[in-house]
């Protein structure tokens, strides 16, 4: 649905985007993670033909939003950050007036549709410029899905809600995964591996990584690692270091952390342990936040070049 190949964006001379490329397909869920300035809201809004770019090929539903921005337009769903809002309608006023823009049949049936999905029928006749900002995300949302688009991209779409509705709207963009192709920008790095199936990590406009949740957190150590916990550290060692799929031991004082060739291994690896009696009570594969992931891959390789 989505392919980017070697995008490049200059604003001025600055280069906001740097040969980026990548492609997103019916039934993904793909978190664009970043800092702030790192591309992100740049990369989307040339997504939905708001913004030009300079260099490289963006196919949309296999269309280019530079070429043919309507036909683009008709496949998307955008929500901003901080949505375009007529504050001086309705919030139904509002809707109708969208669903009308977008001509679409029956626009009422569709507005009621919208309506129920993003909860917001208890303030349908309330002026926009009077709601809460959560709800006036909820309204941004509600005016993206008008029209059933096959495509949604979302910057930020739970800033301002409280957390009530933060569960409610990830459950909502869950639910489309199947009918519908979603990029969502976020800085809530659970909201990622709540939501998401798959990462883009964008920094200083070049792409970092991309992979799914698991495949990025491995990323963080390289080679896969198990930490083992026995009664005979010193045997245990001895026995480790004569194994094939070993690449590396470090004997701290109350545990080992082996490191493998691929996860795979562990189950041999256990199992020769067992073996040679050494009286193993602890097996595992340390946890790798997607926080850990992010800072090793913004902070640390952007501080290197």
């Amino acid at each position: 649905m989505i392919k980017i190949e070697s995008l490049t964006k200059y604003y001025n001379d600055f280069k906001a985007l740097d040969n980026i490329s990548f492609e997103v397909g019916q039934g993904d869920i793909v978190g664009l993670l970043g800092p702030n300035g790192a591309g992100k809201t740049t990369t989307m809004r040339i997504m939905t033909g708001y913004l030009s770019y300079d260099t490289g090929t963006v196919n949309i539903g296999g269309y280019d939003p530079q070429e043919k921005p309507i036909e683009v337009k008709k496949l998307v769903g955008y929500l901003p950050e901080n949505p375009l809002l007529y504050e001086e309608m309705t919030v139904k006023e509002f809707l109708s007036f969208i669903a009308q823009v977008k001509e679409v049949k029956s626009y009422p049936d569709e507005i009621e549709r919208v309506i129920e999905i993003t909860k917001i029928k208890d303030r349908v006749n309330q002026i926009i410029g009077t709601l809460s900002k959560g709800y006036k995300q909820r309204v941004g949302l509600a005016s993206a899905l008008i029209g059933n688009p096959p495509i949604l991209i979302l910057d930020e779409p739970t800033s301002g809600l409280d957390p009530n509705q933060v569960i409610e709207i990830r459950e909502l963009i869950r639910s489309m995964k199947e009918s519908k192709t979603i990029i969502l920008s976020t800085h809530i790095l659970p909201e990622v591996e709540e939501v998401c199936n798959k990462v883009i990590l964008i920094d200083k406009g070049k792409i970092r990584a991309i992979d799914s949740i698991e495949g990025i957190k491995n990323m963080s150590k390289g080679a896969a690692t198990v930490i083992i916990k026995c009664e005979e550290n010193k045997k245990a060692t001895e026995v480790l270091s004569k194994m094939k799929y070993i690449e590396g031991i470090e004997n701290r004082e109350d545990e080992i952390e082996a490191f493998i060739k691929e996860e795979s291994y562990k189950k041999e690896i256990l199992e020769e342990l067992v073996k040679a009696r050494v009286g193993v009570f602890e097996f595992y594969s340390p946890k790798v936040s997607l926080e850990d992931v992010f800072h090793r891959l913004t902070i640390k390789e952007g501080d290197n070049e």
